[in-house]
């Protein structure tokens, strides 16, 4: 079971989880920081300024998984639809398109604190059906963001204004 963390608060979620390997994809300049998750975050495999192309080969190897994005301020998470692409259950603060795209208990979680990501980490470390029934679905959900899906739609888009 493999836990992949994205935005603030990062710190917190490690500590409250140390037996959990964790796995970051980590796009940074920062080589302070980058050997800082290396020295100080238990049981945690980094992935320093990952090629573009190999982000979902990478996020695939933990399918069943869960991403948690605690970023509070976003548009379009491009993170949110790359884990959910390869079978991670995203859960995810109520920023940007997550409420559009998750459908909570069902493809992912929408939280609002701290406490409640905490308490539905722990409800999918112990729900294995749960959390490889929920993965299932944030699958299906992320194929209609697929870059051929998109391009059919904008263009279905264009023909209809066009009518």
């Amino acid at each position: 079971m493999r836990l992949r963390i994205t935005g603030l608060k990062h710190q917190w979620f490690f500590e409250q989880f140390p037996e959990v390997k964790k796995f970051s994809v980590v796009m940074s300049r920062n080589k302070k920081l980058v050997q800082w998750m290396k020295n100080y975050i238990p049981n945690h495999t980094i992935n320093a300024n990952a090629v573009k192309d190999t982000i979902p080969s990478l996020l695939n190897q933990h399918a069943g998984g869960i991403a948690l994005l605690t970023s509070r301020y976003e548009g379009f998470s491009l993170s949110l639809i790359e884990a959910m692409s390869q079978g991670l259950v995203p859960i995810s603060f109520s920023v940007g398109v997550a409420p559009e795209i998750i459908r909570n208990g069902e493809n992912g979680f929408i939280v609002h604190t701290i406490e409640e990501a905490e308490e539905k980490i722990k409800l999918l470390l112990n729900d294995t059906a749960l959390r490889h029934r929920v993965a299932l679905a944030a699958k299906e959900t992320a194929k209609q963001f697929r870059s051929d899906m998109m391009i059919e739609k904008t263009l279905a888009l264009y023909r209809k204004i066009l009518e």
